[in-house]
C-alpha cells in the first residue's frame, strides 16, 4: 500500500469525524477531528504525507477514504471568494423568487375562496391596481388583507429583483 494518508470527512456544524486509512499499515480508524476549519487544516497537515482528503457533509467519512484511496472519486476545487459570493447571490435571489410564489400563492387562494377573480392578467400593474381596490366587510379579513404590503401585493418591489 502508498505511504501517507487517506482521509474522508464527515462534516457537520459542531463536528468532524474523520475515516483515516493509513497508507502504510492499511489501518483504517474513524475519530471525530477539531470542527473549525483552521484547526482541521493543521490536523491534516500533521499526518504523513501526502494526505488525500475528501469531504461530504453526512455520515460517510471512512467510505470517502476508501473511495478516495480507489481512485474512485473526482477531484474539485474550492470556488473563489468572488465565485462563491456569486453563488450566495443566486441562492438569495431563488430564496426571493420561492418566496414571491408563495405569498401570490397565498394571495390567489385567499380571494379566490371569496370567489374574486381579476378579469385580467394576474401579476401585472393592471392586477395590482384590481387588488388594492378589494376591500372586504369583516373585520378579521380586514384585518388579514393590507394592500400595499408585500405579503398582499406580490407584485411590489420584490418582482423586479426576482
Amino acid at each position: 500500500m502508498d505511504d501517507g494518508s487517506w482521509v474522508g470527512l464527515d462534516a457537520h456544524a459542531r463536528k468532524v469525524v474523520a475515516g483515516l486509512l493509513d497508507g502504510a499499515s492499511g489501518e483504517l480508524r474513524v475519530l471525530r477531528v477539531p470542527w473549525r476549519s483552521a484547526e482541521t487544516v493543521r490536523w491534516l497537515a500533521a499526518l504523513p504525507r501526502p494526505v488525500r482528503a475528501a469531504y461530504e457533509a453526512g455520515p460517510t467519512g471512512f467510505d470517502l477514504a476508501r473511495l478516495l484511496r480507489l481512485g474512485e472519486l473526482t477531484a474539485v476545487r474550492v470556488p473563489s471568494p468572488p465565485e462563491e459570493a456569486a453563488r450566495d447571490l443566486v441562492r438569495a435571489r431563488e430564496d426571493v423568487r420561492s418566496d414571491l410564489m408563495r405569498a401570490r400563492h397565498r394571495l390567489s387562494k385567499l380571494l379566490l375562496r371569496h370567489g374574486l377573480i381579476c378579469e385580467g392578467s394576474a401579476w401585472t400593474g393592471a392586477h395590482d391596481a384590481w387588488l388594492r381596490r378589494q376591500r372586504f366587510e369583516r373585520r378579521p379579513l380586514t384585518l388579514a388583507w393590507t394592500p400595499g404590503s408585500p405579503a398582499t401585493t406580490p407584485s411590489g418591489p420584490t418582482r423586479a429583483w426576482a
